[in-house]
């Protein structure tokens, strides 16, 4: 399951994961968050939270995730990813290469400290 992490500044958007993540969450939840984030024409920062209790993401899930990294680079400003699973923060590293924007990860104790360089507060 994916949710939107409330309260963010405007040009912000965070996703707080648990359970299972499907392909639906990322059609539901992630997709209309950053179509309409992105209507602003400004760019867009992403906050991302994948807490513990997250069991796993199902293959349709990872691949609604590398269709969200298509969207043009002028779109993207800052991504923090926020976890303490090690198998995710070596994705993140392995792929850093192919981000069109800046990439950090966080540990899930850091999240306010991922927020504030997300959003440059």
């Amino acid at each position: 399951m994916i949710e939107l992490i409330p309260h963010l500044p405007a040009d912000t958007i965070g996703f707080r994961t648990h359970g299972v993540v499907t392909a639906e969450d990322y059609r539901t939840v992630v997709e209309p968050a950053l179509d309409a984030a992105h209507e602003h024409g400004t760019p867009v920062n992403i906050v991302y939270v994948i807490g513990d209790d997250v069991e796993r993401f199902t293959l349709g899930a990872m691949i609604q995730d590398s269709e969200v990294g298509s969207v043009p680079a002028k779109d993207w400003g800052r991504i923090a990813v926020v976890t303490d699973k090690h198998w995710i923060v070596g994705a993140v590293h392995l792929f850093l290469h192919f981000y069109r924007c800046e990439v950090k990860t966080f540990a899930v104790a850091e999240e306010s400290d991922a927020i504030a360089w997300a959003t440059g507060h």
